[in-house]
């Protein structure tokens, strides 16, 4: 069965907004959990401030919006630098994250199918397990490399 209408707009917005429909507001409606995103144990200390640029840089270079990840790239390296004692050298975890960014995981390359399909080709999805498959063994070795040099120091 279909859902009629709009979805309901939270509480919280219609509160910001002066509740311009003057209609009575859902007073037991879940609020969402307060605070920073639990940063995982095992990311090295530099990087428990940007763990949501990290997040998000990550997410869109899966799905193969590199233009939409640099932002979140840069951010993640400004707040990585400010807990970075040696302000001219990049520490370890900086190097990684360039590292792994750089070889760019992608699920679904949006780009490539989008320009394939713009330029007529039979089929601009064929390309999706090879670019899986060389991405996922590119970002794979990298951390492999980048674990195997952050131990040495």
């Amino acid at each position: 069965m279909a859902v009629r209408g709009r979805k309901p707009k939270p509480t919280a917005i219609k509160l910001l907004e002066g509740n311009p429909g003057k209609r009575p507001l859902n007073e037991s409606e879940p609020l969402p959990p307060q605070g920073q995103i639990k940063c995982p144990s095992w990311l090295l200390p530099e990087a428990k401030q940007a763990t949501g640029a990290i997040a998000l840089n990550f997410a869109a270079n899966m799905l193969g919006m590199g233009n939409a990840a640099t932002p979140f790239g840069l951010e993640a390296m400004r707040l990585m630098q400010l807990e970075n004692k040696n302000k001219t050298t990049a520490t370890g975890t900086m190097c990684a994250f360039l590292a792994i960014n750089a070889s760019a995981l992608e699920i679904i390359p949006t780009t490539m199918i989008g320009l394939r399909a713009a330029y007529g080709s039979a089929s601009p999805a064929a390309i999706v397990l090879p670019t899986l498959i060389s991405s996922g063994t590119a970002t794979f070795v990298t951390v492999l490399i980048c674990r195997r040099l952050l131990k040495k120091r």
